[in-house]
């Protein structure tokens, strides 16, 4: 995307960068160079045709309105009820707590203006937010005692298995069920998680700290339990189907992890994780988290990829383009009685950041494209016709979209590692 690229000359080990027009750069060799910023304009720029039309009109389902409307509710109504118990006259008002008072009254504004334009998830994420670190300032100003806080952990850990008892139990017979239960599945082991991290803490302030995030993922987990009811079209979803359909996301994200490890200088060992955590998931016949966690990793992959080949100067053009595509497949999926909860309500985030929070708004937007056609994996697949074209002019739009990647590669690395440092926003 763009008409700008770098090319990478090797002249005595050092890197040469030369920026080129590849309008003009097409004109030398004899060629028109025509913007495209999806392969659907590409395909329409060949042919003539349009593939298949794009929707932007999304149906939002009235039930899931109403439930994420009740669960942000409850979320901010915690938020105000923690931020009026805290005794902000004990409090040592040192540095760090007046950032973290700071960081609370953003959030808690930014929840109050999403939730009055009706973008509920997104108001709860921003209350969730600042739930974790009001509970941790409480915590804080209690003074603790080990036994205390062994029985904190307890409780909590005690609390962890009963929800997911009861996870074991439900039958899921939609995406929104899938889509759901993946959700609290990995709240609930994010919230084991940060109890173990709690545990092996080296100072009281990151145990604290591990404490009330744990107690906030349990209660984001339990939050998510009410989409589980068989809302929307049904499917059957065997063993061997979600097996399959895991086996498939997996082989997706192996293909770009392997592609971008051979051909980026950086570091994407939290990527390499996310997909061992996948086939350990995979191995344990745990198929529905074997799905959710190799679809991050390939959203994730692919902000890497978004990051390298894109001028920080488009970003705001890049990430616009995105949610339209990402809205555009939302509105098929409604179209079908399928309303992807997941989906919708990244779309929402990123859409809610895309002014404050670039990077997360790009890493939320590439979440939402994933969870946004999950019944892919559920059904056979439609055969794609194409129509004749000349495919030298192909290979010359693949050859030329290489370099200008390769390129992009030496430019940006330096900005993606400092964009890599950056903590993404925390969401319900």
């Amino acid at each position: 995307m763009g008409e700008r690229f770098v090319k990478k000359d090797e002249i005595s080990n050092k890197t040469l960068n030369k920026t080129i027009d590849l309008v003009e750069y097409g004109k030398e060799l004899g060629l028109e160079v025509i913007e495209a910023p999806d392969l659907d304009t590409a395909l329409l720029i060949f042919t003539g045709r349009i593939l298949m039309p794009r929707s932007d009109n999304v149906e939002i389902d009235e039930l899931y309105t109403d439930t994420m409307q009740m669960l942000s509710f409850e979320l901010c109504n915690r938020t105000n009820s923690l931020y009026s118990s805290l005794p902000k006259m004990d409090l040592r008002f040192n540095n760090e707590t007046n950032q973290t008072l700071k960081s609370v009254e953003d959030l808690i504004n930014n929840g109050a203006d999403a939730y009055n334009n009706s973008k509920y998830y997104s108001a709860g994420s921003y209350c969730f937010g600042a739930n974790v670190r009001l509970s941790y300032l409480i915590l804080l100003r209690k003074n603790l005692s080990n036994i205390t806080i062994s029985d904190i952990i307890h409780v909590l850990e005690k609390n962890i298995k009963g929800i997911d008892k009861k996870l074991s139990t439900i039958n899921i017979k939609t995406i929104t069920d899938l889509e759901s239960f993946m959700a609290v599945k990995e709240r609930l082991i994010e919230s084991q998680e940060l109890l173990e991290r709690a545990k092996l803490s080296s100072s009281q302030k990151e145990m604290l700290y591990n404490l009330a995030f744990s107690s906030e993922r349990l209660n984001s987990a339990i939050a998510w339990l009410k989409f589980l009811d068989n809302r929307g079209k049904v499917f059957s979803f065997n063993k061997e189907l979600l097996e399959n359909s895991c086996k498939k996301r997996l082989s997706e994200v192996e293909e770009q992890f392997q592609y971008i490890g051979a051909l980026i200088p950086l570091d994407i060992s939290t990527i390499n994780q996310e997909i061992t955590s996948a086939y350990n998931d995979f191995n344990n016949k745990f198929y529905e988290l074997c799905l959710y966690k190799a679809s991050k990793a390939k959203a994730e992959i692919n902000t890497v990829i978004s990051s390298l080949s894109i001028d920080e100067s488009q970003i705001d053009t890049f990430i616009s383009h995105k949610l339209k595509i990402t809205k555009s497949n939302i509105a098929k999926e409604t179209k079908k009685g399928i309303f992807p909860i997941l989906g919708y309500s990244y779309y929402e985030y990123a859409d809610s950041l895309k002014d404050t929070d670039k990077y997360s708004a790009l890493l939320y937007s590439e979440y939402a494209m994933e969870f946004s056609n999950l019944d892919i994996y559920f059904k056979n697949r439609e055969r794609l016709y194409f129509y004749n074209f000349d495919y030298g002019i192909l290979i010359v739009l693949v050859s030329l979209s290489l370099i200008s990647f390769l390129g992009g590669v030496i430019i940006t690395s330096k900005y993606y590692k400092r964009k890599k440092k950056r903590k993404k926003k925390i969401s319900i």
